[in-house]
């Protein structure tokens, strides 16, 4: 049973990580994505959220680990394109899966503020969006309006 929810309990926390890059990834054959990903894993690259689209594949990797994401990548013969400066804000909601909506007054937060979603991801216990760092003062706002008694680690710079 889909259960609605009050605002102010079911966010446990708010949390942002600095030093994120987008990647975006094209190729001809979706076969093509296991030959990328095992690549990847196999430099021990850190990567998250991947999406796999008709003709691309977009994920997050750590900043620091760009140069050898892309050396990897080129080496297997494709240009990625690269979007640094992104930070994840991870929102952690212990009941997520029984709530209806909750991913909804996230976003809509995030995008009140004019905040550009990259990427989203969720868990069963969260949900994680990609936005540019120039936006991030501003998201975390609008979510602690959102959801006014939640807890928040998040450091600005």
């Amino acid at each position: 049973m889909v259960q609605r929810f009050e605002k102010d309990s079911v966010v446990s926390e708010i949390e942002c990580r600095r030093g994120y890059t987008c990647v975006k990834v094209r190729f001809k054959e979706k076969s093509e994505v296991g030959k990328i990903l095992g690549a990847l894993t196999r430099a021990e690259i850190h990567f998250t959220i991947p999406k796999i689209h008709e003709n691309s594949l977009n994920f997050v990797l750590p900043q620091r680990e760009e140069e050898k994401a892309l050396e990897v990548l080129k080496n297997l013969g494709y240009n990625p394109q690269l979007l640094s400066g992104c930070s994840l804000v991870i929102v952690y909601a212990p009941d997520m899966r029984n709530l209806f909506g909750i991913m909804v007054q996230i976003l809509e937060a995030m995008l009140k503020e004019g905040a550009e979603v990259l990427q989203v991801g969720d868990a069963y216990n969260s949900v994680s969006c990609l936005i540019r760092d120039e936006k991030l003062k501003d998201t975390i706002s609008a979510l602690r309006e959102t959801f006014p008694n939640t807890a928040i680690k998040c450091e600005f710079s």
